[in-house]
């Protein structure tokens, strides 16, 4: 599942943020827990999906944040949790020479080197 789009570092990245940050601030209001919780999901995945960045464990940590037990301090900490688990899959991804990760970084590439337009 390398080369699964979701798993991709820019939707890893942007989703998280997307995901926390958002749920995060409605997490601070005072509507009920459920009502949170459904709205900060939903309102992710919606986000993420419009803009193409979709990472489905965003979802889960909009679930989590948005049930204000977290401080900001955790946003943090899940975001660098994030960029460590990424640092870890593309060293022992790359160990191998039959592997690729990531396929792309930010933006998908258009064409190859040597000219030819990419499937």
């Amino acid at each position: 599942l390398t080369s699964a789009p979701a798993s991709q570092p820019r939707n890893i990245i942007i989703g998280q943020i997307f995901g926390m940050c958002l749920s995060f601030g409605i997490g601070e209001s005072e509507i009920p827990l459920w009502l949170k919780q459904s709205l900060a999901t939903s309102l992710t995945i919606f986000i993420m999906v419009k803009i193409g960045v979709t990472h489905p464990p965003a979802g889960a940590a909009a679930l989590l944040f948005s049930s204000g037990k977290y401080k900001i301090q955790q946003v943090g900490m899940n975001l660098m949790a994030n960029l460590v688990a990424l640092l870890m899959a593309v060293i022992i991804n790359n160990a191998d020479v039959h592997r690729q990760y990531p396929t792309f970084w930010g933006v998908r590439p258009f064409f190859c080197i040597s000219g030819e337009k990419k499937p």
